[in-house]
Formats: structure tokens, C-alpha cells, sequence
């Protein structure tokens, strides 16, 4: 087959075009977004992950050896990005919750590195794969849900005081049982609906 030098131009700016519209769409993403080659160097960096970890893209761009961990977490180690490409079993540990379909990883997990009092993070990462099916690289999203995990807690902790209610009302209601009984049943609801019973 004869392959013209026009074609090899046109073909440079296909693959040109290519990787602009790539940056363009990361970029565009709401979520912390990275990406990693087959040796773990970062090629790829989006603006909203540069918003939260304070690093910019060309800081990290073309390094490897972990440093994207070092820019979220605070210190180089193996993270999500890395289980996608290599599974490692141990590290699942290092997640409050964690879900494997497939090639797709699901995580959550509290980072104190980031911000002063920490956030709470969702994170997914997966394989990149060629058109022949051989893993070049990762990718993974990052997403903030400090606000929901507080409001998820602050609603137990509701739920909670509700209970403690219903259980003293349930006392009062039970014409079988002593005024001691009921002191001693309101003391027990009271203490455990308190935010951290075992001080109580």
C-alpha cells in the first residue's frame, strides 16, 4: 500500500485535532479529572483539578512516580488510578467504601490533606484501553461530597433523637411497668440518643 506524504499530514492533524478535543472535553468535566499512561506518568491534568489540589496542570504534567498522589493525598503511594491498572487487594482497605464492576473501580474516602478541616471524597477510576484492546493508561474523577456525607450525618443523628422519643413515649404509654422502670428506660433512650453514646 502506498502511503502519500499528504496522508501522513493528514493523518498528524487527525491525531492533532484528536488530542485537542480530548483536553477540551477533560477540561470541560465538572469533577476532578487525571489522567495516566501505561507507566503511571500523568498526561492529562483538568482545571477542576487544579481547583482542588491548588496544583497546576504543568506542574504534574509528564511526571510519574506517583506524584499525583502526592498532590491530592499528601504523600506518594498507590491510589484508585493505580488499583485500575493493577489490582491490589490490600489497598482496598485504605477506602471507607469501595466497588468493583467489571474494569470500573467506585471508592469513598476522607481526605484531611485537602482543605483544613479535610473532605470527603468520591472517587472513580478505570483502564483506558487502544483499538485493539491493550490498556495505555487510566483515568480517574474525583468529586467532593463533604457537604452530602455531613448532611447524611447530621439526619442520623435526627433519626436518632427521634428514636430516643418514641422510646421514652413508649414507657410512659405501658400502664405494666414502675416509675423506677421508666426513670431507668428513659436514662437508657436518653443516653443513646445522644450524638456519642459510649461518653454518655
Amino acid at each position: 500500500m502506498n502511503v502519500s506524504k499528504r496522508d501522513i499530514k493528514n493523518s498528524d492533524e487527525i491525531d492533532e485535532n484528536l488530542r485537542h478535543a480530548f483536553s477540551e472535553i477533560l477540561d470541560f468535566l465538572p469533577d476532578a479529572t487525571f489522567v495516566i499512561d501505561s507507566h503511571s506518568k500523568i498526561i492529562a491534568w483538568n482545571t477542576a483539578i487544579e481547583e482542588l489540589t491548588g496544583v497546576k496542570a504543568k506542574e504534574v504534567i509528564g511526571k510519574s512516580s506517583f506524584e499525583y498522589s502526592k498532590s491530592i493525598y499528601g504523600d506518594k503511594r498507590p491510589i484508585l488510578i493505580d488499583l485500575a491498572l493493577k489490582l491490589e487487594k490490600e489497598m482496598e482497605k485504605n477506602y471507607i467504601s469501595f466497588e468493583r464492576r467489571g474494569d470500573t473501580i467506585k471508592a469513598e474516602t476522607f481526605v484531611p490533606y485537602l482543605k483544613k478541616e479535610g473532605i470527603y471524597i468520591w472517587a472513580k477510576a478505570r483502564p483506558l484501553y487502544n483499538t485493539k484492546g491493550k490498556v495505555i493508561g487510566a483515568i480517574e474523577t474525583l468529586r467532593d461530597i463533604t457537604h452530602q456525607k455531613l448532611t447524611e450525618r447530621n439526619l442520623q443523628e435526627r433519626v436518632k433523637e427521634l428514636n430516643c422519643l418514641f422510646q421514652i413515649t413508649k414507657l410512659l404509654n405501658n400502664p405494666n411497668i414502675s416509675v423506677d422502670e421508666i426513670l431507668i428506660g428513659t436514662l437508657e433512650s436518653i443516653c443513646c440518643g445522644w450524638q456519642f453514646p459510649e461518653i454518655v
